[in-house]
């Protein structure tokens, strides 16, 4: 889900998506050294992939904050196991 919205972001706001690079070097950076479980986006970037699904969510939600996104610009569907 990360990788997802991240690198959807990244294409449509590059602009925006800067702030977020400024802001959470922790968790975005060119470098995928420090990272316990990295993937890295098309524009380069490697993303810190590792957490919960809880801290996940929150982060997704700050990186909406930080591009100035409306909150409702993304939503997460939970499919429930059959």
């Amino acid at each position: 889900m990360l990788y997802n919205i991240l690198e959807s972001l990244a294409k449509a706001e590059p602009a925006e998506f800067a702030a977020v690079l400024a802001k959470y070097p922790h968790k975005i950076a060119d470098s995928p050294q420090g990272f316990r479980n990295p993937k890295q986006l098309t524009n380069g970037y490697c993303v810190e992939t590792h957490g919960s699904a809880n801290a996940i969510y929150q982060f997704c939600q700050k990186v909406i904050a930080t591009m100035n996104l409306p909150s409702d610009a993304w939503t997460v569907q939970i499919k429930s196991k059959s």
